[in-house]
């Protein structure tokens, strides 16, 4: 069985008398019936998305866009330092991946004023 695949795991579910005999699932409260699947544990896939950081936004000012590379990467456990090439992005897609564009708001284009920052005094005591 394939450990990152999207799958689901199915049981049979029955209504049963006090006697554990089968009966008709109408004598059964539906509303009280065990699931009779559930999505498969993907926790041990050896892959997972790894993104990049935010490129700068595509306007000066008003909204744009800024986007990122994600990539499909063997885990590696306790560093964000990767090695080996990305993997194919397939191997990661039953995985949730991070979005790779977000909308950035800059200062009104409208706006003739702007905030300006200088550096930080000496240290305080």
């Amino acid at each position: 069985m394939d450990p990152c695949a999207r799958d689901e795991q199915h049981r049979r579910v029955y209504c049963v008398n006090n006697a554990g005999k089968r009966a008709a699932p109408r004598m059964c409260n539906a509303v009280q019936a065990p699931p009779n699947k559930r999505p498969c544990d993907i926790s041990k896939c050896p892959y997972e998305w790894v993104p990049g950081p935010w490129n700068t936004c595509s306007k000066t000012c008003g909204k744009g866009t800024q986007f990122r590379f994600v990539e499909c990467r063997v885990k590696t456990p306790n560093t964000t330092k990767y090695s080996e090439p990305a993997v194919p992005k397939e191997k990661c897609e039953a995985l949730a991946m991070p979005i790779e564009a977000q909308e950035c708001d800059l200062n009104a284009c409208e706006s003739e004023f702007q905030w300006q920052i200088g550096p930080w005094g000496p240290v305080c005591d």
